[in-house]
């Protein structure tokens, strides 16, 4: 908070109430009453790191080149919306692996996150993190 509150002190305002801080982690069903969804809509924020473009950028050319591929008449929409849930929820247990260690990291004594934090900045063992949760 001493950060946030010193980066808006450097532009001459002053923090006020905080809110929020929620995003949808939850990766659900990307298709709502017919209706292809992305990104925060369909949950595909990311648990832990929140992170939300990355993804929102992989399902929404997905998304795109499914509707294009209804549009040209090369699936129904049925299919389309199949194909895309399918492809979508494929990445259900990264989310969960990553949910799972969004809950625990409250839980985990500072000392450990250090020690986890030290750990990761050893290239072998960074390298190794990296690649798995691209895959999610």
């Amino acid at each position: 908070m001493l950060y946030v509150k010193r980066f808006v002190e450097s532009y001459g305002l002053k923090v006020g109430k905080i809110h929020g801080g929620f995003f949808c982690y939850c990766l659900k069903n990307p298709i709502v009453k017919n209706i292809f969804v992305v990104g925060c809509a369909a949950g595909q924020t990311l648990p832990l790191t929140g992170e939300a473009i990355k993804r929102s950028i992989h399902f929404g050319l997905l998304c795109g080149e499914t509707i294009q591929d209804i549009l040209d008449k090369k699936i129904t929409i049925r299919e389309g919306q199949e194909r895309y849930k399918k492809e979508t929820l494929k990445h259900r247990r990264g989310y969960e692996i990553l949910l799972d260690e969004q809950k625990e990291l409250p839980k985990t004594p500072k000392w450990k996150v250090g020690l986890m934090l030290k750990l990761l900045r050893i290239k072998p063992i960074s390298n190794t993190i990296i690649k798995e949760y691209e895959k999610i």
